[in-house]
């Protein structure tokens, strides 16, 4: 396995002024979430929540808006009022290359940064039967009619493999980041509940590797 590591960050929408400080906090925060639940990222903030709103004495709230490779939430977040009241927890990625890739109505710059929460691993991985036995084989090859990559990618998502557009279709033929022109040619193969069946499509030999 070859492993990539991503921070997460807590940020809100930048617009205009924030309330004051000595006003803050009135009323119940909310931290948006743009996965769904049960994910390493919707983990992690409902493990910090409880921690922000002793820290703050306010109540904080946890809600998922999962889409679009976590532009669904992001958006909702940098449309909302500047106050602090609205947060959002991502993987800074999305942030960063998302917004260049699709018509994301958002970028980096409609967000301030609280803090960095976190930093998560993300690996490239084959099944035991693969030809590929090291990510340097994987780089190196070539001739490869066709891979599936699964499991985490939907539209508008950005991962390290590639980090161009992707589209739902099932089973379009894309160029990857990591190979020239005609060396290594993937297909996507994205799944609603995408960590089991991206282990259950690299088991059965449906996918090459998986991420």
């Amino acid at each position: 396995m070859k492993a990539f590591h991503f921070p997460a960050a807590l940020l809100f929408a930048l617009a205009g002024s924030v309330a004051s400080a000595q006003d803050f906090p009135k009323t119940p925060i909310q931290i948006v979430v743009p996965y769904a639940a049960g994910g390493n990222l919707d983990v992690t903030t409902r493990l910090i929540a409880p921690f922000l709103g002793e820290e703050l004495g306010a109540s904080v709230i946890v809600q998922n808006k999962p889409g679009a490779g976590g532009s669904v939430g992001a958006t909702q977040v940098s449309r909302s009022r500047p106050d602090g009241y609205t947060l959002l927890t991502t993987a800074t990625t999305e942030l960063s290359v998302t917004p260049h890739i699709t018509n994301a109505p958002y970028s980096i710059k409609s967000f301030e940064l609280v803090g960095s929460i976190n930093t998560v691993p993300m690996v490239v991985e084959v099944t035991p039967q693969s030809r590929f036995k090291s990510f340097e084989q994987f780089k190196a090859a070539r001739g490869c009619a066709e891979i599936c990559v699964n499991g985490q990618s939907t539209a508008g998502a950005s991962r390290p493999v590639r980090k161009h557009n992707e589209h739902q279709e099932t089973r379009r033929t894309r160029r990857t980041a990591l190979w020239p022109a005609g060396q290594l040619q993937e297909a996507r193969r994205p799944h609603r509940r995408e960590r089991t069946a991206q282990a259950v499509d690299q088991a059965a030999g449906r996918a090459s590797f998986g991420r």
